[in-house]
């Protein structure tokens, strides 16, 4: 056992914890993956900015051309933060997916009468 005897240990100790702590991921069950995601249309860089933009204005945050007529530069701030995190998203993120078994039974089916194969369908969540 490890005596703490400064600072110097006691954060050194942390950061080791941190940097070695896994995170703790849930088991989603399929029927709610399947319930939760059959309305949503998916990530679009142009959405996000468009209402970041939008509530800019609501907040009287200035997002128009500056007075010289150059270009706000915090609109490209804007942009570039949501394109960041959007492709933090899109490179580094966990996908899990539940496929309806009805629609794996079709294509199941299919593939076996020799037909052209159907895709199954299974929506699905980010971590």
């Amino acid at each position: 056992m490890s005596i703490i005897n400064n600072i110097t240990t006691v954060l050194t100790a942390l950061t080791e914890y941190i940097k070695n702590a896994q995170s703790r991921k849930v088991n989603i069950p399929a029927e709610i993956i399947l319930m939760g995601a059959k309305k949503r249309s998916g990530i679009s860089t142009i959405r996000i900015e468009g209402d970041i933009i939008d509530r800019k204005n609501k907040a009287n945050i200035p997002t128009e051309s500056l007075p010289s007529g150059e270009r706000n530069m915090g609109n490209i701030a804007t942009r570039i933060i949501v394109e960041s995190i959007v492709n933090e998203l899109l490179e580094n993120a966990i996908v899990e997916v539940a496929v309806d078994s009805r629609s794996l039974q079709k294509a199941i089916i299919a593939a076996v009468a020799g037909g052209i194969p159907l895709p199954a369908k299974g929506k699905g969540i980010i971590r």
